[in-house]
């Protein structure tokens, strides 16, 4: 029983690492997405009234209508912030596209945020982020922010690390 206990606690660890794998696999797929989904749904409302994804016999799966496309376009950022300073903790950071996933200091861990890097010391060894990231500590940047309609931030584009005072 303590075999069987030991390998079901060692599977299911396991399975949560492969499920927060997955799910961050979703995110970058959705994320990189957003314009294609864009494009197809220009359509509808000029040469077409609505868009359907169906299998091999006809299912439709998601349908898109005039009413679908107008609901969505309500909801798109509104409003980019003027570049201020932030302090984020790095989840997740690709140093090839700069792509990286952010909490802020003042939030959870949980409440985590796309994020773009646009620094070209990025690409350098041992830099800040690269720090940040490895140790798990906040880090204070510079770079602006687009927020929804509540006020929320959506994504945050980071143009600079802040030397420490």
């Amino acid at each position: 029983m303590e075999h069987l206990s030991q390998a079901l606690r060692q599977s299911v660890s396991q399975n949560k690492e492969m499920q927060e794998c997955l799910l961050g696999t979703i995110d970058k797929m959705a994320d990189g997405l957003i314009a294609e989904n864009r494009q197809a749904r220009s359509s509808i409302g000029k040469s077409c009234t609505g868009i359907s994804v169906c299998d091999d016999n006809q299912r439709e799966f998601v349908k898109a209508d005039a009413f679908t496309k107008d609901l969505l376009a309500k909801t798109k950022d509104s409003k980019i912030t003027d570049e201020k300073k932030f302090f984020v903790r790095f989840t997740e950071l690709d140093l090839l596209t700069g792509s990286c996933k952010v909490s802020l200091e003042n939030e959870g861990p949980e409440e985590r945020i796309n994020g773009q890097i646009s620094d070209p010391l990025l690409s350098n060894q041992n830099t800040p982020y690269v720090q940040a990231f490895a140790l798990g500590k906040a880090l204070q940047v510079k770079g602006k922010a687009t927020l929804s309609e509540e006020g929320e931030i959506t994504k945050l584009f980071i143009n600079d690390a802040v030397a420490s005072e």
